[in-house]
C-alpha cells in the first residue's frame, strides 16, 4: 500500500494539518506510480479549502485522520476511491459548496459532521453503512447515507 508521508500546508496558508500543493502531488505520483486502482493513503488529517485541494485528493483511497472540507471556494467535491477515513468527515461552512460525493466510502472512525453549508443541495454517501456513522448538525440529510443523492 503507498503512502503519503507529512502533510504539508498549500503556500499562503498555515494549517498544520492541510493536505495540499506537494503532498496531493507525491499521492498522485505514487497512484500513477503503482496503476490504475492503486490504494493511496493520505496520512493525517486532509482538509480542501481549493479547487485543487479537491481534485489532487480524488487519489486518496484512505485518510487516517479526519476529511475537513470547510471554509472553501469548492462548489463541488467528488472523491471516487476513498474507502475509508479514521477520524471524521466535517462538511462545514462553506458558501458555494452544492454537491459532495463520496460513492465507495464504507468506514468513518467518528461522525459525519454536516452543518452551515447554505448552498449545499447534493449528497451522496450510499456505500457508508447508516448503523455504522451518523450525519449530525443536519437532520434533513440523515437518510442520505444510505439513499444516495438527497438534498
Amino acid at each position: 500500500m503507498a503512502a503519503v508521508a507529512d502533510t504539508v500546508a498549500p503556500s499562503g496558508w498555515d494549517h498544520p494539518h492541510a493536505l495540499g500543493g506537494v503532498a496531493l502531488a507525491c499521492a498522485l505520483a505514487l497512484a500513477a506510480a503503482c496503476g490504475e486502482g492503486a490504494a493511496v493513503v493520505c496520512t493525517g488529517d486532509v482538509t480542501l479549502t481549493t479547487r485543487e485541494d479537491a481534485l489532487l485528493a480524488r487519489s486518496c483511497t484512505y485518510i487516517t485522520g479526519t476529511l475537513i472540507i470547510a471554509w472553501s471556494d469548492v462548489a463541488t467535491v467528488d472523491l471516487p476511491a476513498l474507502t475509508t477515513v479514521g477520524g471524521h468527515v466535517l462538511v462545514l461552512e462553506n458558501a458555494v459548496l452544492t454537491d459532495v460525493s463520496l460513492p465507495v466510502l464504507t468506514t468513518v472512525g467518528g461522525a459525519v459532521f454536516i452543518l452551515d453549508n447554505g448552498a449545499l443541495a447534493n449528497v451522496s454517501i450510499p456505500a457508508l453503512d447508516p448503523a455504522a456513522s451518523s450525519i449530525t448538525g443536519s437532520p434533513a440529510l440523515a437518510g442520505c447515507l444510505a439513499a444516495g443523492p438527497c438534498p
